[in-house]
């Protein structure tokens, strides 16, 4: 039988849990794996690394990043105890002008999902779009005309479901999953109107500070949703999106390889 080719490996890690995505050759994704994110103070799951890395090889070359909060010491020497020297971002090697103050508070996650952008649609480097982020924070990042510009941070959707009523209206049954058909506006239950009011109230709100933005440079936008509820939001948007959960690991495929 013959050996298998060796993998590359864009890893991030974020607030609530961490995604590997595992490459073969060009840009095809052979597979994408998930763990929790350990607590501040507990210790990294090396089983699931193990794991991890057990489901796919060989695994030649890795990239680590993570949101601005979280330090990648501790992932960076869990890979090189398994004979893998990681590939970790820097500020100083983006290719765009960060306009953020300072430009290294600008968390990697936001940086490589506007590189993937521009990675799948090159055109993009001269006009302006904005990549928005549903994960745990909901993130807006602006690219306007070759520049990073900045954007916004917000509380994620689940955690402000988690929020009101202790997240038992919504979230208490785990049988339950949020489907875009059944969120409009106005609510008719506690349940309906907490949802309209975080789900459909952060898309509305997302809609607005794009309007801003417009109005402010001068320009329309195109957007990106990414993020692990960008399929739920995309269809309540009242513009057209494009969607790619994976814009971040994108764009670091391509720093890793060096594109």
């Amino acid at each position: 039988m013959a050996a298998r080719s060796p993998f590359d490996l864009t890893f991030k890690v974020g607030v609530s849990r961490c995604v590997g995505v595992f490459w073969g050759k060009g840009r095809s994704i052979r597979s994408v794996r998930t763990f929790k994110t350990p607590p501040p103070g507990e210790s990294f799951p090396e089983s699931a690394l193990d794991s991890l890395l057990e489901k796919e090889s060989p695994v030649s070359n890795v990239f680590i990043s993570a949101v601005a909060s979280i330090p990648t010491d501790p992932f960076a020497d869990s890979f090189r105890k398994r004979g893998l020297e990681p590939v970790l971002f820097s500020h100083g090697d983006y290719p765009f002008p960060i306009h953020y103050n300072p430009p290294e508070s600008m968390g990697s996650d936001r940086l490589l999902s506007v590189l993937g952008a521009v990675d799948r649609f090159p055109r993009l480097m001269e006009g302006s779009f904005a990549v928005v982020d549903f994960g745990s924070h909901t993130t807006m990042t602006v690219f306007h005309k070759g520049q990073v510009v900045g954007g916004s941070i917000a509380p994620g959707i689940s955690l402000s479901l988690g929020v009101i009523g202790a997240g038992r209206v919504v979230l208490g049954d785990r049988g339950r999953t949020l489907r875009p058909s059944r969120i409009s506006f106005p609510g008719r239950s506690t349940e309906e109107s907490i949802q309209a009011g975080t789900v459909l109230g952060a898309v509305r709100s997302v809609e607005g500070l794009l309007f801003d933005a417009e109005d402010a440079l001068g320009e329309r936008f195109e957007v990106f949703l990414t993020g692990g509820l960008s399929p739920i939001v995309r269809p309540m948007f009242h513009r057209f999106c494009f969607m790619d959960r994976h814009l971040l690991h994108r764009g670091a495929i391509r720093v890793l390889r060096g594109e």
